[in-house]
């Protein structure tokens, strides 16, 4: 069977990510724990190493990093899930599983961190306030950082996910 070429992956991803769930789907088995589940451990990951990378590498003071942060949760409340569910589908286009090697690995979880986080990272850093200057210094240590910590936030999210019964991706 021929594989479809990236346009049409990349216009069927969209298409469904601009879907929202169902009723069907919300009483599903599992939907409000998938959902929690990939939530608090993005959130138990990521919160308290941006709020350092804020204040202490991009010089933003306490009041301006609790707002970045607060906003930053509620924006994650809901966009966590749905990177969780993209990654999983990146890893099923790249044929990507728990045998992968971890080149691979490291490659997926990467690149389908920046493609999320940087354009919402940059939104949140514009919402609440940060300084031309701070956002230049932000905005990139962010991704940096993102690169760094994609797969062992990969890591740990499946390690999370099999501690609550959940499917893992790897």
């Amino acid at each position: 069977m021929k594989q479809p070429d990236l346009e049409s992956r990349l216009a069927s991803a969209e298409s469904q990510s601009e879907q929202l769930p169902s009723p069907e789907e919300l009483k599903k088995p599992g939907f409000f724990k998938n959902y929690l589940v990939d939530t608090t451990a993005g959130l138990s990951f990521y919160t308290p190493i941006v709020a350092a990378n804020e204040y202490f590498i991009a010089g933003m003071s306490s009041q301006e990093v609790l707002k970045t942060r607060t906003f930053g949760i509620c924006v994650n409340l809901v966009l966590l899930r749905p990177a969780a569910k993209f990654r999983q589908w990146w890893a099923d286009q790249w044929k990507a599983n728990a045998e992968s090697s971890a080149i691979k690995k490291f490659l997926i979880d990467t690149s389908s961190t920046i493609i999320i986080s940087a354009p919402v990272y940059s939104a949140i850093l514009y919402s609440s306030g940060a300084s031309l200057k701070e956002a230049a210094i932000a905005l990139p240590t962010g991704i940096a950082t993102g690169i760094l910590l994609a797969r062992p936030y990969g890591f740990y999210l499946d390690h999370w996910r099999r501690h609550w019964g959940t499917k893992p991706t790897f």
